[in-house]
């Protein structure tokens, strides 16, 4: 399978190159820096130098893309809009294309949208469903929590290979 290379999400106008993204110490999805909110990126596996545990779009099984609600923008100010601002406008039926590092592209369509607070995230449910080609998108949502510095919750949407 080829390596993702772009997302493009038609009707909330998102789109963005892919990132390849790891674990972080504390076993959590690394996600693209906050200073380029617009960057999107997908689980390259929990060492991202080796082949393990990681689902590549298209492929059996969870592939995931993680981008930013919102972050620091260009000009040094926080709050710019992230690839996924918009991402909780989806629902069922709609769009998600995945362009392929070979040329092709993939496409899946949504199945369904959860909201879920950081600590109910759903784990096996977006990383671990292996009956059919998957492709679930993570941001964050809710209220933002200044004292832990992050928002409250997670949107997650739900996809499958068309």
């Amino acid at each position: 399978m080829s390596e993702p290379w772009a997302i493009t999400i038609p009707k909330i106008d998102a789109s963005s190159t892919l990132v390849p993204l790891g674990l972080t110490e504390r076993r959590e999805l690394e996600v693209p820096p906050v200073d380029q909110p617009l960057q999107a990126g997908y689980y390259a596996g929990e060492n991202t130098a080796d082949v393990g545990d990681e689902v590549l779009p298209g492929e059996q099984g969870s592939a995931v893309v993680a981008g930013h609600v919102d972050g620091t923008g260009p000009d040094g100010r926080k709050g710019f809009p992230g690839v996924f601002a918009r991402l909780g406008e989806l629902g069922p039926g709609d769009d998600v294309l995945i362009d392929q590092a070979d040329g092709g592209q993939l496409r899946f369509v949504v199945e369904r949208v959860g909201e879920y607070d950081k600590d109910s995230f759903p784990s096996a449910d977006v990383y671990q469903v292996a009956d059919q080609p998957r492709l679930n998108l993570v941001t964050c949502s809710g209220p933002f929590d200044r004292n832990a510095g992050h928002y409250e919750r997670n949107t997650v949407i739900f996809a499958v290979l068309a």
